[in-house]
């Protein structure tokens, strides 16, 4: 005969009726949350962001930069006056130049800031799927379109430094464009940082 099966233990066995209520309290709430979140993925899965939604977006382009999706017939045609400049392009428009120029968004020319739609459910995570730059944008500790600047801070040590731009091929040349904008008006001088762009660039006249 094999041995008797042993009762399944109760971890609720030993407490008492109110430690009880309060522990099934819990229970209940964390259920409720995770059921929460399950269906705010499901219903976020199918939103679509509609082409008169408006997206803001940022020059990451140091000086004048003029924004075409076509020479011939421009349907956007769109000036930065400098880094900074901000604009509000519709979804139609951003569509419109990822299709004819998909550098620009890829290749971090412009930065994607916020987006304002009337449905109030449209989040910049839809606006980076449809535009396929997800991969781009959720991320966390790299460089991002948008946050260029972290770089040269004192924050991020040269490994760091030199990590995050290794990691980022595609932005690397949008990223020495500021740094050199940076450095021209005294924001960067630390010469570190300064000497992994001229080993990257094999160029050792870089900020001289």
């Amino acid at each position: 005969m094999g041995r008797p099966r042993s009762k399944p233990i109760d971890p609720m066995e030993n407490l008492d009726e109110e430690t009880r209520k309060l522990v099934m309290s819990i229970v209940e709430e964390k259920l409720k949350e995770k059921n929460n979140v399950i269906q705010e993925v499901e219903d976020n899965s199918d939103i679509f962001v509609p082409d008169n939604a408006k997206i803001e977006v940022s020059s990451n382009v140091v000086g004048t930069f003029i924004l075409k999706d076509n020479v011939e017939n421009p349907t956007v045609n769109v000036i930065f006056g400098k880094y900074g400049d901000k604009v509000r392009l519709s979804m139609s428009e951003a569509h419109a130049i990822a299709r004819q120029k998909d550098k620009i968004f890829r290749y971090g020319l412009l930065a994607i800031q916020k987006v304002v739609c009337e449905n109030k459910k449209v989040k910049l995570t839809h606006v980076y799927d449809e535009l396929k730059v997800s991969d781009l944008y959720e991320v966390e500790n790299e460089i991002t379109p948008v946050n260029i600047e972290t770089l040269f801070g004192s924050t991020i040590d040269v490994a760091e430094f030199t990590r995050r731009i290794n990691s980022r091929p595609e932005l690397y040349e949008i990223v020495l464009e500021v740094a050199h904008e940076k450095f021209r008006k005294g924001q960067f001088n630390d010469n570190a940082k300064m000497s992994v762009f001229r080993q990257i660039s094999k160029n050792e006249n870089l900020f001289r």
